[in-house]
């Protein structure tokens, strides 16, 4: 850290005026350093915990201390901070977090007061940062229009997801297992009885679904 004082002096006489600047510069080096991690961004399923690699190339003082955070905003890290770990590992918290929304893990460096780091430490240093985004798993409900069919007739299934489409979903009917992609969050596709059948349900089971990110466990 680098400090600089002015000190302005005026000088007035009887046959000259001026201003003397007199500058005092002190240098303070900061060896601390948070390293870095290495990785892409990363999507998790569900509330499962997200991890990322240990901080590499990391340089301590003898009185600093290695932590992670957890942050929301990359333009103010250390006002969003909402969870510090001495790990790179963090749960998923639903009273603050939400799915769907990025967040950031980053190792951070200074000087240990009470097992936290220091957040005025002036050599406090921030390692760069690894995206993380916990993603809700998909999920499907059917409904019918017409629930009553005729042997031999077809009926009009609306399938609604949430989730991030598309979304590739298996089913199973009378006639056997069937896979289909739809586009959106809602889309039809048609079951047909056999002709013949006997009356009774028309049975119609989603045995797996997954959208963008996630599969149904």
């Amino acid at each position: 850290m680098t400090s600089l004082t002015v000190e302005l002096i005026y000088v007035e006489a009887f046959f000259a005026s001026g201003i003397t600047f007199s500058l005092y510069l002190c240098c303070q080096g900061c060896t601390t350093d948070a390293g870095v991690i290495a990785g892409d961004p990363q999507t998790i399923c569900g509330e499962s915990p997200a991890s990322v690699a240990p901080a590499e190339q990391t340089v301590l003082d003898s009185n600093d201390l290695l932590q992670y955070i957890l942050f929301s905003d990359p333009s103010d890290t250390l006002g969003s901070i909402l969870a510090t770990s001495n790990t790179p590992t963090f749960s998923f918290d639903p009273a603050i977090m939400q799915l769907g929304v990025t967040y950031y893990i980053a190792a951070i460096a200074g000087n240990d007061v009470g097992g936290n780091v220091d957040l005025n430490d002036p050599c406090l240093d921030l390692s760069n940062a690894i995206a993380v985004t916990w993603q809700p798993f998909p999920t499907v409900i059917f409904s019918v229009a017409n629930p009553d069919v005729c042997a031999g007739s077809c009926t009009d299934i609306t399938a609604t997801f949430t989730g991030t489409p598309p979304f590739v979903l298996t089913y199973t009917t009378p006639a056997g297992p069937v896979t289909q992609t739809f586009s959106d969050d809602t889309g039809v596709f048609q079951v047909c009885t056999a002709p013949g059948s006997p009356p009774g349900s028309l049975v119609v089971q989603a045995t797996s679904l997954t959208d963008a990110w996630c599969a149904c466990p």
